[in-house]
Formats: structure tokens, sequence, C-alpha cells
């Protein structure tokens, strides 16, 4: 009786697409392989492991804006690699802010507009 062992490299089948959202929502990249044995995924962005799988979590900060790699290994071969940008918008605030009863002429000029909660208002 023989055994055939069928030794295949990993290959892409799902690969994360780029994303846009607002900050705090929660998002997911997806990434998908086939191979033999089954490869790992490992998810990575500036060099650094962010997770593990076929499905990477985040509830988005701006901070977290980047590009994200998708590395699939099964130590047959060189690992297979595909990426996606995600671009975390800010969550807007309308300026209203009055300090001490007296609007400087940067406030003044910005009331109503939309800032991000962070940014300092236009001059």
């Amino acid at each position: 009786m023989a055994f055939f062992l069928s030794i295949v490299p990993p290959n892409l089948i799902t690969k994360p697409s780029d994303k846009k959202v607002i900050e705090n929502e929660q998002l997911q990249f997806r990434c998908t392989a086939t191979g033999n044995p089954v490869p790992k995924i490992r998810w990575m962005k500036d060099g650094r492991t962010v997770g593990f799988g076929e499905i990477l979590s985040l509830g988005a900060q701006r901070n977290q804006s980047g590009e994200y790699w998708c590395s699939v290994d099964n130590g047959l071969s060189e690992a297979v690699n595909a990426s996606a940008d995600l671009d975390v918008q800010c969550k807007y605030d309308n300026v209203v802010a009055l300090w001490s009863g007296v609007a400087t002429e940067a406030i003044r000029s910005n009331i109503g507009k939309k800032i991000c909660p962070d940014q300092e208002p236009n001059p």
C-alpha cells in the first residue's frame, strides 16, 4: 500500500482590500490561503506583527492609518504577501467654543465649521 503526500506551496485565495473608515468604526481585513501543509497567516504593519489568522479586526483610530500586510507561509517556499491601505478619517466636531465669553479671531472664523476634535482652529 502506497501513501502519497501532496505538498503544495501557499497560494492566496482572498486578498485584503483598501478601506476608508471614520475613527472608532469597526473594520475587518480578510486574507485566505490554501496550501499543504496548511499555511499560517500573519498580519503586519510598519514591520511589526499586529495579528494572526484569516481576519484582522480593528476599532479604527487615526494613528492606525497605513499599509497592512497579509503574509502567508507554510515553510515550503517564500511567504506570499498581499497588502491593503487603511485610511482612518477623523470624526468631526463642530466648532462652537467660546473661552471666558471672548472668542479669538481664529475661533470666530471657524464657528460652525467641522474640525477634528484634537485639531486647533485655523487662524
